[in-house]
């Protein structure tokens, strides 16, 4: 039960970490799962008189908030084709990646532009 509890948020901040959709989803579902075998340790606790109903009942109600906490987050992440690809870490409004042009970016040096690239930092004068 102690490896299993601690597990669950070691896991979410792994996936956190990683900051690609892809890697986070894998992480949260790994929590999922460990939160899935607290559960039945909670059961297995409850059937061996270590919990009382009550105590099992609460702890159950609890694991049980969790795992709708990390299913609702792992549906807004966008886990498409290109997984594990870094970008917006949620779906929906805001989470483009700003406005586009058909011309490159807007800039006044660089590639894309009409002015001749800067020349090159020769070092300390």
């Amino acid at each position: 039960m102690n490896r299993a509890s601690l597990s669950v948020p070691f896991n979410i901040v792994e996936g956190f970490l990683r900051r690609r959709d892809g890697e986070t989803g894998q992480f949260l579902r790994y929590s999922f799962a460990s939160n899935g075998e607290l559960k039945s340790a909670y059961y297995a606790a409850n059937g061996r008189n270590y919990l009382t109903e009550d105590e099992t009942r609460d702890l159950i109600a609890l694991n049980e908030s969790i795992s709708k906490m990390l299913r609702r987050w792992l549906s807004t992440l966008d886990e498409g084709p290109s997984r594990g690809r870094r970008g917006p870490r949620t779906k929906g409004p805001g989470t483009d990646h700003g406005p586009g042009t058909d011309h490159g970016p807007r800039t006044d040096h660089g590639p894309g532009t009409d002015q001749a690239p800067r020349p090159k930092d020769k070092g300390p004068r």
